[in-house]
């Protein structure tokens, strides 16, 4: 379910980091050209300050690959790099986990199971070239069926459509390249071997997608929602789905990020734990980088 999960992500970065700030022929006279140009228009660029909400699930009719994540909290952004004080949950059909992430500067605690732990600060090496690799997707190869549906009365747009499946794929072959994502996506534990069975079961077992873009009249991006549906294994093959909705509000008004800081004792996390923190946090900054160019001044 976490490949399931990378392959929303990953398709959430790629569309939206070229959408950041793009342009086009202003004579275009079809309407799916036009809806193509207005998505273009839409993204991240300016935003230094926020909170978000995103959420994550994968469920089917018997409830037996049920899994629900969601975080939600404050961040700035600070030198390029995300900042964040966070509140996490993770519900499967085991229970339920509640924790914290804290990324402060040169502080990175992950806080789970009443323990805290020390990980990695700073940004790998590997974060510039996952970052370039995102922003040079083509994302309205991405795409396709595109319908705005305005909804003045809240004074936002919507974006409706759907993944282009065989675009997807190709794109996420790219960025598992050594040039590009490759080295972060292995140190997160998705090593190439995993991403190719991915493409290949996820091609043989797609059966629908959808994807909704919401904005306001500056044309921030506000909220972001992707899903895939995908056709079960035997011996009882059914739906799963799995969407992640992302939520943007109070956009550059947050000028510190409140609650407590964990200053108290950490508990040194293991190496392979280090590595596969490393990994997760050098893709969390290449996709906020993609998404939102340069911090604003």
């Amino acid at each position: 379910m976490a490949a399931l999960f990378l392959l929303i992500a990953l398709a959430a970065a790629a569309t939206c980091a070229g959408g950041c700030g793009g342009g086009g022929d202003e004579n275009a006279s079809s309407a799916a050209e036009r809806n193509r140009q207005l998505l273009e228009e839409i993204g991240l660029n300016g935003v230094s300050s926020g909170s978000y909400d995103a959420a994550f699930f994968v469920d089917n009719e018997t409830k037996a690959v049920a899994v629900q994540w969601g975080a939600e909290g404050p961040f700035t952004r600070s030198g390029g790099r995300l900042q964040t004080k966070t509140r996490w949950e993770d519900a499967a059909l085991d229970g339920l986990r509640l924790g914290t992430l804290q990324v402060l500067g040169n502080k990175t605690i992950l806080g789970s199971g009443g323990k805290s732990y020390g990980l990695p600060t700073g940004s790998s090496e590997a974060t510039p070239g996952c970052q370039a690799a995102l922003e040079e997707i083509d994302f309205v190869t991405l795409v396709k069926n595109l319908r705005v549906k305005p909804e003045p009365a809240l004074e936002i747009t919507k974006i409706e459509g759907a993944l282009r499946l065989d675009a997807l794929l190709g794109a996420l072959h790219r960025l598992k390249a050594a040039s590009a994502c490759g080295p972060l996506l292995e140190q997160a534990g998705l090593s190439p071997r995993a991403l190719s069975a991915l493409e290949a079961e996820v091609k043989s077992t797609f059966k629908k997608s959808e994807a909704v873009f919401t904005f306001g009249k500056d044309h921030i991006l506000t909220q972001l929602s992707l899903g895939i549906w995908v056709e079960s294994s035997p011996p009882k093959p059914e739906e799963v789905d799995g969407i992640l909705t992302v939520s943007l509000s109070d956009v550059n008004e947050v000028d510190e990020l409140g609650g407590p800081t964990l200053n108290g004792k950490t508990q040194e996390a293991s190496s392979a734990q280090r590595s596969r923190a490393e990994g997760w946090i050098g893709l969390v900054d290449a996709v906020v980088g993609a998404l939102a160019g340069p911090p604003a001044s």
